[in-house]
């Protein structure tokens, strides 16, 4: 339950609110043809008094969410019934097809000595203001929502990506081949190959002939060489062959330069 009013209507002059919602409904106080402006009675005449309490009472409803529109039943005292025309012909420029529920009632006096008072009950909705002051509220509260939820979603991704990197073991390197020690390549020469001829063939087996014993010792212990020298290469047999190979060279090329 709820207070309403309105300084577009009669204040209330006693223990008793000008209107009160339940739910959707707002039920107002019987209403009077005050001018609130001024609190004078509003003439003498009946017609001008039924239009001053129908005025407040329009302005009532429509500042507390409702209207003469949704109204569902009226309460009308008269103070004399043989003025009933003369106030129904005010009150049908007041409502529209489907008329409200309405008792009328005559009745012996009335506060201020009115000549009329009407009270209603009608259908509520938000009023403006109220539904404006509720959607700022409810944006408000959206923007909260927003950032409450934007902040959630960066905490969980930091979250994540800590846990990730936890995970994530280190690339382990893959450990350095072994190498050999490297095998020296014979130096190209540009000299045009000897051809072998019967008569150089027989000189080159002189040649080699002369080649010292111990180098023969050494090429049969290379056939004995480790395991080691088998994967990286012996440096000292190649030597020993090279030098050989080199010196069995030059004597067969000065003794072809002889020749010549």
């Amino acid at each position: 339950m709820k207070k309403h009013s309105s300084d577009r209507a009669p204040a209330a002059i006693g223990p008793y609110s000008q209107a009160i919602s339940t739910g959707k409904l707002i039920y107002t106080s019987g209403v009077i043809p005050i001018v609130p402006e001024t609190g004078a009675i509003a003439g003498a005449a009946v017609e001008v008094q039924t239009r001053q309490a129908l005025l407040n009472l329009s302005n009532l409803l429509e500042d507390n969410g409702s209207s003469l529109e949704k109204v569902i039943k009226t309460t009308v005292f008269i103070k004399d019934m043989r003025d009933f025309k003369r106030v129904n012909d005010v009150y049908a420029t007041f409502f529209k097809e489907p008329y409200p529920a309405r008792s009328c009632v005559e009745v012996a006096r009335l506060p201020k000595d009115v000549k009329i008072e009407i009270e209603a009950i009608a259908e509520r909705s938000e009023s403006t203001k109220s539904t404006a002051k509720k959607t700022a509220e409810d944006a408000v509260g959206t923007d909260d929502v927003k950032k409450t939820e934007t902040k959630t979603k960066k905490t969980k991704a930091s979250e994540k990506n800590a846990d990730k990197k936890t995970d994530e073991k280190p690339e382990e390197k893959p450990a350095p081949k072994k190498r050999g020690r490297p095998k020296k390549v014979k130096e190209a020469t540009s000299e045009e190959p000897v051809k072998e001829t019967a008569e150089t063939k027989s000189e080159i087996e002189s040649l080699t002939e002369d080649i010292p014993e111990a180098v023969s010792e050494d090429a049969s212990e290379s056939k004995e060489d480790t395991a080691e020298d088998k994967y990286y290469g012996n440096d000292d047999d190649d030597d020993s062959w090279k030098a050989v190979i080199e010196e069995a060279e030059n004597r067969l090329l000065r003794s072809l330069d002889k020749r010549k």
